[in-house]
């Protein structure tokens, strides 16, 4: 077993420990390839001290196959994954349920097996959080890589290209020069801008549109994430103010950033920058990246109200604020962060 997959099976151990329970099962694609690095579909099943199990079938076999130190378990045809799961022990267990663990899964499981299901809340998604030196090392990989992309695509917009046309080239570019997309471009003209979800029409560009773009490739599984905005052949002043007063908001906050800082600390700071502007600010300030495009962290000013949460070493994730004006257009600024050595670092250009 490689020591990347055993530290992070032994870090699972002591949180099932800690929460007094006997073993951890997820259905997640994303839980599988952290703790064993397998990415077909099926279950993991972990006791400590135990190698982890793999319930798959025969699709992915010989993917599960190459892998070492798992116990591979094949569905029988017309088994199925949680009816071969509950065949595996006979013994009463205490389980800890990855989030968006199937209801119908675990409701097949409390009827057919002695094992005793509980909540595991984040448990995997808080392991993933922080990030080892070589999740750093991709990570600055796939940010470097999608800010190399966005700057081929910015060179190449002409007047009449459609939004639609730039997404594709830019899933084209992400696929030659990565692993692909890290999620579904967005790409906005005009007044479009204004809806930050916005998702890439037949619309033609113009000189002194504003365009926004939001992307971001995957690289060795990992996401990167960033956005630009900017008018397209010309000037608009009432925009300059606009960005202006945004990046001025957002620069503060990024310098509140340090371990041990409350996440919702720098979008407050932020909308405190913002005055009467911040009604225009319409999400939170950032996420966490990784595997997923969304993790934890979650930047924002209501972000656990009842249980306070900080940054700390290892954390990867977005500064996006922006501002949205319904029929004139939006501004957002992402950029991605590592927090490596106690020292907040900027990993996109």
């Amino acid at each position: 077993m490689t020591s990347r997959y055993k530290d992070r099976q032994l870090r699972l151990a002591d949180e099932i420990k800690k929460r007094d329970s006997d073993a951890f099962l997820s259905s997640s694609v994303v839980d599988m390839v952290y703790f064993t690095g397998f990415s077909g579909e099926g279950l993991i099943f972990y006791l400590p001290d135990e190698k982890p199990y793999i319930i798959t079938d025969g699709r992915y076999i010989e993917e599960a196959m190459k892998l070492k130190d798992i116990k591979l378990v094949q569905v029988k045809p017309g088994d199925g994954y949680v009816k071969t799961f509950c065949m595996l022990i006979d013994k009463p267990i205490s389980i800890l349920c990855a989030n968006n663990f199937p209801f119908k899964y675990a409701e097949y499981i409390r009827k057919n097996s002695p094992f005793k299901l509980y909540d595991g809340h984040d448990l995997a998604s808080e392991l993933r959080r922080t990030k080892s030196k070589e999740e750093i090392s991709i990570l600055k990989k796939a940010a470097e890589i999608s800010c190399m992309i966005f700057y081929k695509v910015k060179e190449m917009l002409r007047p009449s290209i459609t939004e639609k046309r730039v997404a594709a080239i830019i899933v084209s570019e992400s696929f030659e020069n990565a692993d692909g997309i890290s999620f579904e471009p967005i790409v906005a003209f005009g007044a479009n801008s204004s809806v930050p979800h916005y998702k890439p029409q037949s619309v033609e560009l113009k000189d002194k549109d504003i365009v926004l773009i939001d992307m971001g490739v995957k690289f060795l599984g990992y996401c990167g994430d960033i956005t630009r905005t900017f008018i397209f052949n010309g000037e608009n002043d009432l925009f300059s103010e606009r960005y202006k007063l945004l990046s001025d908001a957002r620069e503060r906050a990024i310098k509140s950033i340090s371990v041990g800082v409350a996440l919702s600390v720098p979008e407050q700071i932020l909308r405190e920058s913002l005055g009467e502007e911040q009604r225009y600010f319409i999400h939170s300030l950032g996420h966490g990246l990784g595997l997923e495009i969304h993790e934890k962290p979650v930047l924002s000013s209501v972000n656990e109200v009842n249980n306070v949460k900080y940054f700390s070493e290892g954390d990867a994730f977005t500064v996006e604020p922006g501002l949205y004006y319904p029929g004139w257009g939006g501004i957002r600024i992402e950029d991605d962060f590592v927090i490596e050595d106690g020292v907040v670092k900027k990993i996109t250009f």
